[in-house]
């Protein structure tokens, strides 16, 4: 196709390297050229076939929807969005939870020294008892001991009232005789 000529000789219009961009919503360019007017001076002119005047700039192509991959990347956003949050409660929750567990920790760690307390009192009054019953046992033993050395001594005193009461002169030699025996071993036994 050749293009009519305008301007000094052997000059040809030549036409853009990068031609108008079509759109999907565009009108269809017109079949036929008004022929062009032959200007005088400065650049030549080209009729313009386009839907848009030559001035304003193209409108911005639509955004194309999203396509698989960005599908993929918001779904991950929104699940690694979810995990966040997810996460971040779940360590406020172990924050509160274990800020209870040291509350109940030391609270658990008074009763037990107060139960350990209670024991170290308990066991040094068994220990004070168990010498104090000890001790009483060996008395106990020791006035066992005593009365068992005492009693033939005090029988023998009784024996001897007896006898004086009866006027028995008899029974009263026997009498003092086995009281002079019982209470000197008892004597003895006293006095070791």
């Amino acid at each position: 196709m050749s293009y009519p000529s305008y301007g000094p000789e052997g000059a040809q219009y030549r036409p853009p390297e990068n031609p108008a961009p079509v759109y999907p919503h565009a009108v269809p360019a017109p079949t036929s050229v008004p022929p062009a007017t032959t200007p005088t001076s400065g650049p030549p002119t080209v009729p313009f076939t386009g839907p848009y005047p030559p001035a304003a700039p193209p409108p911005a192509a639509p955004s194309a929807p999203l396509g698989r991959n960005g599908m993929i990347l918001a779904v991950l956003c929104a699940v690694l969005f979810t995990l966040a949050g997810i996460g971040f409660g779940l360590y406020l929750n172990e924050r509160g939870e274990l800020g209870d567990t040291r509350t109940e920790l030391q609270e658990q760690r008074e009763i037990v020294t107060q139960r350990d307390a209670t024991i170290a009192d308990a066991e040094k009054r068994a220990t004070d008892l168990t010498t104090t019953l000890d001790t009483t046992k060996d008395t106990l033993a020791e006035t066992t001991e005593e009365r068992d050395a005492l009693v033939p001594c005090m029988r023998g005193t009784q024996d001897i009232f007896t006898a004086l009461r009866e006027d028995n002169d008899d029974k009263l030699g026997r009498a003092l005789d086995a009281a002079e025996e019982a209470c000197g071993k008892a004597e003895a036994k006293l006095d070791s």
